[in-house]
């Protein structure tokens, strides 16, 4: 209400001052930002939860199709101390506000969750067993530092608001997790392939956070008994939702074996007509219509169907298989190129 008034200068003479405190928000520590605020969470994110809360909780695909482009840099630099026109109070493009939260958590030198707690995170979530899951997801987010503690509970909160309005703005719980994860917990050292195969994992670990907030975030009641994030149904799901069939066990020996021969030939200089290792071909250039090419070319010789979802269970694993082929190559051929992985925080 407060946010409202003083958006239509019901209180006259003096602005909110949230906006324009002295020094960079943007690619800033969360702890430094609050040190300097004097607040349990950045400024930038209660002005947009107050934003949100007012004009977007029902706007449909919030958070997830993108807003102006131009607006959300003048954002970005208005809150990064620079003068300009556009500010919260003038701003009618609520999907800029959201891609505005998005680009500050995703600029963040340490993520939400921290690098500290990721590696063992995923492998928490890779547990079927709930209690254990839960547990252990509960102890990782009471070590958090206080002030991303607070900002995670804020967010939740949010969250939750929008996702109990999802049959007007499509924005379920496990929607806003698929969305927003990726920038809440990521690895220090991020790859194609390594976000590709941790991702299913990182929309579990959110979702449970947002549907089991008052245990995990708030540390009140008891552990559920029963989930429908967890990886013993998440495992044979791809992100866009289709289920397939679990590798068989020839599947992941050969990958093993792979794995090992190439190590050795990087290691001997040997060379196979089957390995993908010391400098796979790929556009580099045109990465994506390089893929995208090589993907078409590789259906119309399975003679597999473009649409996923005429897709036999057969065809889609040969499918995921396949792009994860072109993401491992593309890697690679990064690293042949540039000495190290490509950082998603540059794209």
């Amino acid at each position: 209400f407060y946010f409202g008034m003083m958006r239509r200068g019901i209180f006259g003479g003096k602005k909110h001052e949230s906006k324009t405190k002295t020094g960079k928000v943007f690619g800033v520590s969360i702890v430094d930002v609050c040190q300097r605020h004097e607040t349990d969470i950045p400024l930038i994110v209660k002005d947009i939860t107050e934003y949100l809360e007012e004009k977007g909780l029902k706007k449909e695909g919030i958070f997830r199709i993108p807003g102006n482009a131009t607006v959300l840099e003048q954002l970005k630099a208005h809150y990064d101390g620079e003068q300009n026109d556009v500010t919260l109070e003038n701003c009618d493009d609520v999907h800029a506000v959201g891609g505005l939260l998005k680009l500050y958590l995703r600029e963040l030198p340490e993520p939400l969750l921290t690098f500290r707690f990721y590696d063992t995170l995923i492998s928490i979530q890779k547990n079927s067993d709930i209690l254990y899951r839960m547990t252990n997801i509960r102890k990782i987010i009471s070590a958090l530092p206080n002030n991303h503690k607070q900002l995670l509970s804020s967010l939740c909160v949010l969250l939750r608001k929008i996702a109990e309005h999802s049959s007007e703005n499509k924005m379920s719980m496990p929607n806003l997790a698929i969305v927003l994860g990726p920038n809440l917990l990521r690895p220090r050292h991020e790859s194609m392939l390594r976000m590709t195969e941790d991702s299913r994992h990182i929309k579990g670990i959110i979702q449970s956070i947002l549907e089991e907030y008052e245990y995990l975030v708030l540390g009140k009641g008891e552990p559920p008994c029963e989930s429908s994030t967890g990886d013993a149904e998440a495992e044979n799901e791809n992100v866009l939702g289709i289920k397939i069939p679990e590798e068989s066990r020839e599947d992941k020996l050969q990958a093993l074996q792979e794995n090992a021969a190439n190590r050795k030939a990087e290691v001997e200089g040997e060379t196979h007509d089957t390995l993908l290792v010391i400098c796979p071909e790929f556009d580099l250039e045109n990465p994506g219509p390089y893929a995208a090419g090589k993907l078409k070319a590789n259906q119309q010789e399975e003679d597999r169907p473009l649409d996923l979802h005429k897709m036999s269970p057969t065809q889609l694993v040969a499918e995921k298989k396949y792009l994860k082929w072109l993401l491992r190559n593309y890697d690679l051929a990064f690293q042949h190129r540039y000495g190290h992985f490509v950082s998603c925080q540059k794209r």
